[in-house]
């Protein structure tokens, strides 16, 4: 996630960058964990999700594991 608030700075300005990351993501994470919740074991999903200006495209994948732990990569498009 780190590297993706260094996207969004690097686009979007420092401030602007941080905005999104603190008020914009969380609620992307929420959302993509309900669907990841509902995936099957080992497979990986993705989705995108549009920023709210329209000014690019937050990429999320990831895997539930076994043992109820969850690997999430997000960057931007």
């Amino acid at each position: 996630m780190d590297e993706l608030l260094c996207e969004l700075q690097e686009r979007k300005g420092t401030s602007e960058g941080a905005r999104i990351y603190r008020t914009i993501l969380p609620g992307i994470l929420s959302d993509f964990n309900s669907m990841l919740k509902n995936a099957e074991i080992g497979k990986t999903v993705s989705e995108e999700y549009r920023i709210d200006d329209g000014s690019g495209t937050v990429w999320v994948s990831g895997e539930r594991h076994a043992d109820g732990k969850t690997n999430i990569r997000a960057h931007l498009k």
